[in-house]
């Protein structure tokens, strides 16, 4: 069996002037006791953990075996409430959206108008300036305004 060294201060490297080592490096330098102590404060850790993750698989099989048959049985009567709890959550939604829809539209009404205005006042500024390039290029010769 090889001689364990310890760790060295070698005064550069790493932080507090400590070389750094990789964990396989660490791991080889270790103590074979430090080693033994993780291993066996993992063990029942582990165990702790599988424990639970069997009680979860069993507990979950357990459930669907009550709860499998009792859906079927009450299939006739769940479907339909399903439903209707459905279409009445779709409707209660629909009916704020409605009632948002209204106030929301009221907001914007003069922003609206005033796009109106905007829109008019274009219109007659693109119909003057098709009047003056007219004018000036003379098209408008021989016809009626």
């Amino acid at each position: 069996m090889s001689t364990v060294q310890p760790l060295k201060f070698t005064g550069k490297g790493g932080p507090r002037g400590f070389r750094s080592l990789t964990i396989v490096q660490f791991l080889e330098q270790s103590h074979g006791s430090i080693m033994f102590l993780a291993v066996v404060a993992s063990i029942p850790v582990g165990g702790i953990l599988l424990a639970l993750a069997g009680f979860t698989l069993l507990a979950t099989v357990v459930g669907l075996e009550i709860v499998t048959p009792l859906s079927i049985i009450f299939s006739p009567v769940l479907v339909p409430a399903a439903a209707v709890i459905g279409l009445g959550v779709a409707g209660f939604l629909t009916s704020r959206a409605f009632g948002l829809t209204g106030p929301v539209r009221y907001m914007y009404r003069p922003a609206m108008m005033h796009m109106e205005e905007m829109g008019g006042y274009v219109r007659q500024k693109t119909e003057e300036a098709g009047h003056q390039i007219q004018f000036q290029s003379g098209l408008n010769k021989g016809r009626p305004d």
